[in-house]
């Protein structure tokens, strides 16, 4: 009878733990090392609950059952915990290095060691059986074996917990300190009171106590969008600087409404196997979004980045948004990193908020402000005024989706043309400014100007041959003796007029502020 009661006792918790499993993994679990360690306890626990439940009945019924059956069980029973007790001390230990930043080798090593001699020792050594007035067990060398395994982790737990008392957190202490006190309760009653279920029950208990104090799903997910938090982001990124020497991470930032930036996350979000873990996607801001690479599952190394970056939509279609992948050095702390990425946020809106929506070029205050910086180190240049000739006509021909195509291409020809130094804005409409950097020659301008007339002449982006794409240009050369004088507002002037003498004389042509020297020194 009081066989009977005690497999259903572990039925029992069996159950429990089943539902508390489900109930877990219908959560959004963070994919980290940690949580796949703890979900490797939990596979681990189950089976030593049904192992426990066989071998309770096969020990004390050893006569009506094969041998084999009972030895093979027994063995399951003793390394199932063996491996759970192991997983339980790798879980703190993955927890202590997160905080402190640094592997703890010895103790990984010690740990190897220790229960790899464990396990070889309930698989090789004999079994030997006690009957008691409580029933049968076995108490000889493989048991002897298990023991040392969970005294070892006893102790090391114990020790990491004291030495390590000022970065765990009071929370976190509880539940560990807890799962210490019942390995040690359901230890001593196993070996004074030795029916096998008791174990059962302990771990039953630790793995509650763990999955809703340490592995508690929802603090990292957050309640807007659903996705990753920040707490999410700021786990992976010490996994990640623990584990690679370098590693590469996205970040999104999305323009629009709540609605559509929410859309949109949740649209890269989900262009990613979850369940293969090839990415993280974790909220940063209201309108940014980080991608990390999840070590150690999809990924060969993290270095690689994630396998791709998909343009964000919504329902509405494509969301403007700015992204950029940065490359981390794993010797940085995750709180760097962390800030970079805040710093790195802040920049591409600064920079958006600086250039045109149409063209993405630079708008008229930020270049000002490039010119400026030319006039004050004294540095020459030529400022070039263009303007695109007959743009209305294009406009009232063919709409103002194709005028911004136009607009459009002929930043993008403009880019092509010129050096990554060189300064190009679209100045309002059809007007746009180019700050040739270091070019002072009126021959090398010249050149500059042909090749820019020819590629906007053979442009193919109108429909068909009713309106032609031309441009105009008017330049102003600066020399670093002409500083104290010069503002950008005296050379736009002078520039502008130029432009205007070019369409005068017939459009499409260059032509150069008045007294240009013929041959200025560079």
């Amino acid at each position: 009878m009081e066989d009977y009661m005690l497999i259903r006792m572990s039925l029992a918790c069996l159950l429990i733990l089943g539902y508390a499993i489900y109930y877990y993994k219908s959560k959004r679990m963070l994919l980290t090392r940690s949580s796949r360690i703890f979900e490797k306890m939990l596979s681990f626990t189950m089976l030593h609950l049904l192992a426990a439940v066989v071998t309770e009945y096969t020990v004390n019924n050893r006569d009506k059952v094969p041998e084999i059956f009972n030895y093979v069980w027994h063995v399951v029973f003793l390394v199932s915990l063996t491996l759970v007790c192991c997983l339980l001390l790798l879980y703190f230990i993955l927890y202590i290095e997160h905080n402190v930043g640094h592997k703890l080798y010895v103790q990984r090593r010690a740990l190897q060691v220790v229960g790899t001699l464990g396990i070889l020792g309930q698989i090789l050594l004999p079994i030997e059986y006690r009957d008691g007035p409580y029933g049968s067990y076995s108490l000889g060398p493989k048991a002897y074996s298990l023991y040392v395994v969970v005294a070892f982790v006893i102790l090391v737990m114990s020790v990491n917990l004291w030495r390590y008392r000022r970065i765990v957190s009071r929370d976190k202490s509880n539940a560990l300190l807890s799962s210490i006190l019942i390995v040690i309760a359901a230890a001593v009653i196993q070996i004074l009171f030795p029916y096998i279920l008791i174990t059962g029950l302990g771990i039953t208990m630790i793995m509650l106590g763990l999955m809703f104090n340490m592995e508690d799903a929802h603090i990292y997910v957050s309640y807007k969008t659903e996705l990753y938090n920040e707490l999410a982001c700021q786990e992976v990124l010490r996994e990640l600087v623990l584990q690679y020497e370098s590693f590469q991470v996205g970040l999104y930032v999305f323009y629009g409404t709540d609605a559509e930036i929410e859309s949109a996350m949740h649209s890269v979000d989900g262009s990613f196997d979850r369940n293969k873990g090839q990415a993280i996607c974790a909220t940063l801001t209201d309108n940014a979004m980080v991608v990390l690479p999840a070590a150690g599952r999809a990924l060969r190394d993290a270095r690689q980045g994630p396998i791709h970056m998909p343009p964000p939509r919504t329902e509405e279609g494509e969301l403007e948004f700015s992204f950029v992948m940065l490359d981390f050095d794993g010797a940085q702390g995750y709180e760097s990193i962390l800030q970079e990425l805040y710093n790195c946020k802040t920049r591409m809106e600064t920079d958006r908020s600086e250039r045109d929506e149409v063209t993405g070029l630079l708008r008229r205050s930020a270049f000002i402000r490039q010119v400026d910086q030319f006039i004050s180190h004294e540095r020459p240049f030529t400022l070039l005024m263009l303007d695109l000739d007959d743009f209305k006509q294009i406009n009232d021909t063919y709409g103002h989706q194709t005028g911004d195509e136009v607009l459009r291409y002929t930043a993008n020809a403009f880019l092509s043309m010129l050096r990554s130094d060189d300064v190009v804005c679209r100045m309002g409409g059809d007007e746009f400014a180019i700050a040739l950097n270091g070019v002072a020659r009126k021959k090398k301008v010249e050149e500059i100007a042909d090749r820019i007339l020819s590629r906007i002449a053979s442009s193919t982006v109108l429909p068909d041959d009713r309106c032609r794409l031309r441009v105009s240009i008017g330049a102003r050369i600066f020399l670093p003796e002409q500083a104290e004088k010069a503002s950008f507002q005296s050379l736009y002037v002078e520039a502008d007029a130029a432009l205007y003498e070019a369409k005068r004389r017939g459009k499409m042509q260059l032509a150069f502020a008045k007294n240009t020297p013929e041959e200025p020194i560079s």
